[in-house]
């Protein structure tokens, strides 16, 4: 008997990881990337191990009568929840149980269906993380910011989703798919949320037509997801937490059908860093990771003035010890630039002179050596983060 037999030996994190598969089991892109999948000359390796799963499903209740047999009734949920893409509550109602037993009953088929894989896949673990909650994972998270066209990501997580949606008999249609609005984000992210997002939708409704609507709402990409059925849709805490690492909202609304409006943030602050010293640069970078901040660095003061110019950032950083031109002549020259003149500065030296820095223009004075919240807290008082 394969039910509730021993879970000594199959770590809880290789359960999670086989839960991880079943529910992105059509999207091969992410199965790909699972530490499960392992290059194979005969196969992809995202289908290799969706043939696993499907084959161990097959096995976990062969020969059983669901109505009789535990491993036969787990393996029945399984299929008809992962394989076949029927909600939970229809799996319920096909096998006549309670929502909660369903939901207590796929538990424990996903435990015993990876006490079942163990022996065969733990050769591929080279070191299981050690249990954690998808918040921790999530938090942990190091965020690479980046303008993104919101059109472009959303239509790469409908492609993702769209073997789903084929096998469920629903119908996307997009409108306003690209060049509509840019956000500032974290593409690998963002891109997973609308994937989780759009999958978990797709699983709570039946045939029919799932719209996804994508407008700007000053400049603010706004997407709209509605169907042409009763069901009211919801996402669950995990697809809440990315979206608040995001820094994305969700709003549930009813009328005139039951939608989800999702709004991406906006456009990044941008920043223009110039100082000789490339150690700087690429230190003020790293303080700026998971900050909606986009940043360009230059170590020439002629070249800082013209992409000031040409680009109107939202801040300068400059320094003053340069030797093609020095901070205090750049900022004179950007205050007396009509398309730059209102534009904050931020002088960075080891001279830390705060006085003269602000009777030439610039709005703070931050003396080097510089740590990173000392240096955030200047972008925060300026309104910037």
């Amino acid at each position: 008997m394969v039910a509730d037999q021993e879970k000594e030996g199959t770590p809880e994190a290789f359960v999670e990881q086989i839960k991880d598969a079943l529910e992105h089991l059509y999207d091969l892109p992410y199965l790909q990337q699972l530490p499960l999948t392992t290059p194979d000359s005969a196969e992809p390796a995202s289908l290799r191990l969706r043939r696993e799963l499907a084959a161990a499903i097959d096995r976990l209740g062969a020969g059983g009568d669901p109505s009789h047999s535990a491993p036969a009734r787990f393996a029945q949920l399984l299929r008809l929840h992962y394989l076949e893409g029927l909600t939970v509550q229809d799996t319920a109602m096909e096998l006549d149980l309670s929502i909660r037993q369903t939901f207590r009953d796929l538990r424990r088929a996903e435990q015993n269906l990876a006490a079942l894989l163990w022996p065969q896949l733990a050769a591929r673990q080279t070191a299981l993380p050690a249990p954690a909650g998808f918040d921790e994972e999530i938090e942990r998270i190091e965020l690479h910011p980046s303008t993104v066209d919101a059109g472009s990501l959303l239509l790469n997580a409908v492609q993702a989703v769209m073997p789903l949606a084929e096998q469920r008999g629903t119908r996307l249609v997009l409108q306003g798919p690209t060049g509509l609005a840019t956000v500032c984000t974290d593409p690998t992210l963002a891109r997973h949320f609308l994937i989780y997002a759009l999958s978990q939708v797709l699983q709570q409704i039946g045939s029919g037509i799932l719209s996804l609507k994508l407008d700007s709402e000053a400049g603010t990409p706004v997407l709209t997801v509605s169907c042409d059925s009763e069901t009211e849709l919801m996402l669950g805490p995990v697809a809440e937490q990315l979206a608040r690492r995001l820094g994305w909202s969700i709003a549930l609304v009813g009328l005139p059908q039951p939608a989800l409006v999702l709004q991406m943030s906006r456009p990044g602050t941008r920043l223009l860093i110039i100082d000789d010293n490339q150690g700087l640069l690429d230190l003020l970078h790293r303080y700026l990771s998971g900050q909606p901040c986009l940043m360009t660095g230059t170590r020439s003061s002629t070249e800082g003035l013209r992409l000031a110019d040409e680009t109107a950032p939202d801040a300068i950083v400059v320094d003053v010890m340069m030797p093609e031109m020095d901070g205090w002549d750049v900022l004179q020259r950007l205050r007396v630039n009509p398309r730059t003149a209102g534009i904050p500065v931020i002088v960075c030296s080891v001279l830390g002179d705060p006085g003269l820095a602000r009777a030439l223009g610039a709005s703070l004075c931050l003396r080097k050596p510089i740590d990173r919240e000392t240096f955030l807290a200047a972008l925060r008082e300026l309104g910037l983060l």
